[in-house]
């Protein structure tokens, strides 16, 4: 069975949890979480919307930000949360 290399994300929970999928390596995070990663500030509002354009994201949440990154800008931040978590 050959792995996708493409990246992927699913929003579930209505728009709570995010699962991210990058060079084959899963990631699953909260919405809350998510925004801390990409420095914004918490909401209360829920949704989130996410393009994906070859190898950069797009992730538009319903209070209005829009921060867009590259998969590698990405999986370098999720990787450094998860050390961090680890720690």
């Amino acid at each position: 069975m050959q792995r996708a290399t493409s990246p992927s994300a699913l929003v579930t929970e209505r728009g709570n949890r995010v699962f991210i999928r990058i060079a084959g390596e899963h990631y699953q995070l909260t919405l809350k979480k998510l925004r801390a990663l990409l420095k914004l500030p918490p909401a209360n509002s829920v949704g989130l919307g996410i393009t994906i354009d070859r190898d950069r994201f797009s992730f538009e949440f319903a209070d209005g930000p829009v921060i867009e990154l590259s998969a590698r800008q990405l999986q370098r931040r999720l990787s450094q949360a998860k050390a961090a978590d680890v720690a």
